[in-house]
């Protein structure tokens, strides 16, 4: 099964994009800021990334 971290700061879309990913089979895991994704992805090794560039924590783009 394909892992795929989602990384957002918008709990609604968040959980909505969660919802609908796992319903496609998809196994999902998320993050809410930027040092959370970086900790998610190294713990959890995902196959994919959907990240929202914009959310906090993200200091290198900012």
């Amino acid at each position: 099964m394909m892992k795929i971290l989602v990384a957002d700061d918008d709990p609604q879309f968040l959980k909505a994009l969660k919802i609908t990913l796992h319903s496609q089979g998809y196994d999902i895991v998320t993050a809410r800021d930027g040092v959370e994704c970086i900790t998610v992805a190294v713990k959890e090794h995902p196959d994919l990334f959907v990240l929202d560039l914009g959310m906090r924590g993200w200091t290198a783009w900012g």
